[in-house]
């Protein structure tokens, strides 16, 4: 595996010194309409491209390497390219990170999942919706599928630990798949629910991110979300189909609820931060505050109080993420600075027109798209690729630029292989003989998940253009 990983490292960086060459002689003799800037920075993102399809390094390190080399070349000045470190996009996710890890290390989130446990019947049926639910309660307050990954995986042991061993060998396995898509399907759907979301939102024009805040991007997403969640149910009981009983006695769920006793300061913290920042969100045209800086009071609440301390300040907000968030948001301003979108666009006319004559068509060529480059890039990289290219053709044809980010984002968030996504390798670490993995029909899963999407985006088309969208 060490020699593996070594030979990828070599290829990966001499791909990394020819790449931009080739791009910035390339261009030159071809002589494109290009600014001398605009070639530069085409050069840069190819090093970056390298680095992301090899894992050369760190997924924020290469988008720093963008804004840094664009200010030292005089591409940029240095407000410019940092400004997504000022933006609202920045400051609202790293808010919501700090509340989601005040609710990881409060324990809120078991207590919910035991209340859960409670309120349902002692079936298979309760618990898998049980654990379906507590991921998916988590979605919009935790923007990170692997720190959602984290907080759940741990309830499939506390729950199955006194179950039969045939219980486990046969509802295990959908148990655990319940945990997983509880936390990973609904990401799209609520735009705080994922770091690259926030990407997305702060490469939409200006106005149509003042539009497109929390509720407003559910609202528009509802149908996808309903369509595919209810597709998801069906399949999950026929792939799982068995017929084994598990029932568990209330009392354990009563104990442990005993064991935590009551509510603590920080769980009602929590609670709380959750009340203000879901009313900011629902009556933000009435009260005409920012979101982002009722978020970031509310951080700033629970640092004053110690709910989040400073070593959990440090080591608990995901820095790497947020570092990678505000370079992106300063690449896509250079993008637009240089005009590079504009020539892109230009080279892309054929897949955009599809966008306006036949969205339907256009569907179907991005997620054969998608899918195949899924195969080379992580999530992230796919999306803010797709995404630099699309927007901005999605704007000069006159498609809502929102429809073409969520439906990149939607279509991105699905995995065939297990390399594809790092969430579930941490999910398989984390619940590792606890239940016999069972990869066959969580692929199958996944296949019949990818399909749904396509149902629930062209279920969809009625109901945005119905709100004007496309």
């Amino acid at each position: 595996h060490d020699i593996e990983v070594g030979y990828r490292q070599i290829i990966g960086w001499l791909f990394a010194i020819i790449t931009p060459l080739m791009i910035y002689w390339g261009l030159i003799l071809s002589q494109q309409p290009l600014h001398q800037d605009a070639i530069y920075f085409a050069s840069i993102l190819g090093i970056c491209s390298v680095m992301w399809i090899f894992r050369l390094l760190p997924d924020y390190v290469p988008g720093l390497f963008a804004v840094l080399s664009a200010v030292l070349l005089g591409i940029t000045t240095s407000e410019s390219a940092f400004s997504g470190f000022s933006s609202n996009s920045f400051f609202m996710a790293l808010s919501i990170l700090g509340l989601s890890a005040v609710i990881r290390s409060s324990g809120l989130s078991y207590r919910m999942l035991l209340h859960l446990l409670l309120i349902g019947p002692a079936s298979k049926i309760w618990y898998n919706i049980s654990f379906f639910s507590v991921g998916a309660l988590l979605t919009p307050v935790v923007p990170t599928v692997n720190g959602r990954v984290t907080i759940v995986a741990p309830f499939l042991k506390d729950l199955l630990s006194g179950a039969s061993k045939e219980a486990r060998e046969q509802e295990g396995p959908r148990l655990k798949a319940s945990l997983l898509f509880g936390a990973s399907l609904l990401s799209p759907i609520f735009v705080s629910s994922k770091s690259v979301n926030f990407i997305v939102l702060g490469m939409l024009p200006q106005q149509v991110q003042q539009y497109f805040q929390w509720l407003d991007w559910l609202l528009a997403a509802l149908v996808c979300g309903m369509v595919l969640l209810a597709l998801y149910a069906v399949s999950l009981c026929w792939v799982y189909r068995n017929k084994q009983s598990l029932k568990l006695p209330k009392t354990t769920s009563l104990q442990q609820l005993k064991t935590l006793g009551s509510l603590n300061p920080a769980e009602w913290s929590s609670i709380l931060g959750l009340i203000v920042l879901i009313s900011a969100l629902l009556f933000a045209n009435i009260h005409r505050i920012e979101v982002a800086w009722v978020a970031l009071a509310i951080l700033f609440y629970l640092m004053m109080f110690g709910f989040l301390d400073p070593n959990q300040f440090r080591t608990k907000i995901d820095w790497s993420f947020l570092v990678f968030l505000g370079s992106l948001i300063g690449v896509v301003d250079i993008i637009h600075q240089v005009e590079l979108d504009t020539w892109l666009t230009g080279k892309i006319y054929w897949l955009a027109a599809y966008m306006q004559e036949s969205l339907a068509l256009f569907v179907v060529l991005l997620a054969v798209i998608v899918s195949l480059i899924r195969l080379i890039l992580p999530i992230n990289a796919t999306v803010i690729i797709l995404a630099t290219l699309l927007i901005p053709a999605s704007i000069e044809v006159g498609v809502n630029p929102w429809v073409i980010g969520f439906l990149i984002l939607f279509l991105s968030e699905s995995f065939f292989w297990p390399f594809q996504a790092s969430y579930y390798m941490q999910f398989l670490s984390l619940t590792t003989g606890i239940v016999s993995n069972d990869e066959a029909k969580l692929m199958k899963m996944n296949v019949l998940i990818y399909l749904f999407k396509l149902v629930a985006v062209y279920l969809s088309i009625p109901y945005w253009q119905s709100m004007g969208l496309i």
